[in-house]
């Protein structure tokens, strides 16, 4: 049995960017799963200040998708970490401020478009996918690449376990300076939720994945592996076609062309851009080969997963909101797999 979960697992991972633009295509021409894997509500979590968490399957599914991820780290790395204290911190404030300065800048070239809805939707897009903390998948794929796994796996935990604090201040910080304290109404609907989103949706289940690693002494995984990433597979394939059904039948129907085209320049450009930092950040601290492929995808890769749901769950209805988060998603995934490729064939990036 394992051997043929083994089999069907290694074809989904050789074919997966491909599997993962048909997801999409799927999106477009039979939404209705996607809208029934969304919008299912299984039961609610009020928290102060009238924030509202609702679980759906969707939010269940990227739940079991951080605890696999955190049940898959290798704790034994984690004794590392110390030793690359600085890298880390100079990796995470990285990520907080380059990104923010980043969609500062979009922010200011959103201006080209004069419909102030879809321009302000469009902001408060690109800031959500940029203040989410950094993927468990970066990890996956820095040890592919021979990268780092302490640096890695402490850039994810440290960015994780902080974000309940970084990502509101974050979108707060972008409201205030793009909308001159105005109050912006997609930032104030996400303010009064997004803490409570990040604490029940991402820190509590990729946590509790790492508590059942460490109690387990990585056997647990040992055992299990095959069929975990095979789940992993085809769980991220049904997020992302989920989420994508919520924007991508309506997007060729009610979108202007131009208006497809500047969101996806600007979200590709802000997924680029993210992995070029990584880059230059290792090399201007002429940090080790391996160091350098670890922030290549730390700084690139962010928890898109839970900002897609994020974002469909309380925006669904405003494509200018969804869109850039769907296509940074797309994105992310096929530079990483061609950075991949790439690095395994480079002794130095």
């Amino acid at each position: 049995m394992q051997r043929r979960v083994s089999l069907v697992t290694h074809f989904i991972h050789r074919f997966f960017l491909f599997l993962l633009l048909l997801s999409y295509v799927f999106a477009y021409f039979f939404p209705w799963l996607g809208e029934q894997i969304r919008t299912t509500a299984l039961g609610t979590f009020r928290g102060p200040e009238g924030a509202k968490f609702e679980v759906t399957v969707s939010v269940l599914l990227l739940a079991l998708l951080l605890f696999n991820a955190g049940l898959g780290l290798r704790m034994s790395e984690f004794k590392n970490v110390k030793h690359n204290l600085r890298m880390m911190a100079t990796g995470y404030l990285t990520n907080l401020i380059i990104p923010f300065c980043l969609v500062l800048v979009m922010g200011s070239l959103t201006l080209l478009w004069g419909d102030t809805a879809q321009r302000s939707g469009l902001i408060f897009g690109l800031a959500l996918v940029s203040a989410l903390p950094i993927a468990g998948a970066s990890v996956a794929w820095s040890e592919d690449a021979e990268g780092n796994m302490a640096l890695s796996l402490g850039l994810v935990l440290l960015s994780t376990l902080l974000s309940p604090i970084t990502t509101p201040l974050l979108l707060s910080g972008v409201s205030r300076i793009i909308f001159s304290g105005t109050g912006e109404h997609f930032f104030e609907i996400a303010l009064r939720g997004i803490g409570l989103f990040l604490i029940l949706g991402v820190v509590i289940p990729s946590f509790a994945g790492i508590a059942v690693n460490w109690a387990g002494r990585w056997r647990l995984y040992d055992s299990i592996k095959p069929y975990l990433k095979l789940t992993n597979f085809i769980n991220l394939l049904l997020l992302n076609y989920s989420n994508a059904a919520v924007a991508l039948p309506k997007m060729f129907s009610k979108q202007p062309w131009g208006f497809i085209v500047f969101v996806f320049v600007l979200a590709a450009t802000l997924c680029l851009l993210r992995y070029f930092s990584g880059w230059i950040v290792g090399r201007i601290t002429r940090a080790p080969r391996n160091e350098r492929v670890s922030l290549l995808f730390a700084l690139g890769m962010n928890n898109n997963g839970s900002g897609l749901i994020f974002a469909a769950e309380l925006f669904g209805g405003y494509l200018s909101v969804v869109l850039p988060v769907v296509f940074y998603t797309l994105v992310q995934q096929i530079t990483a797999a061609l950075i991949d490729r790439r690095v395994s064939r480079w002794e130095t990036i």
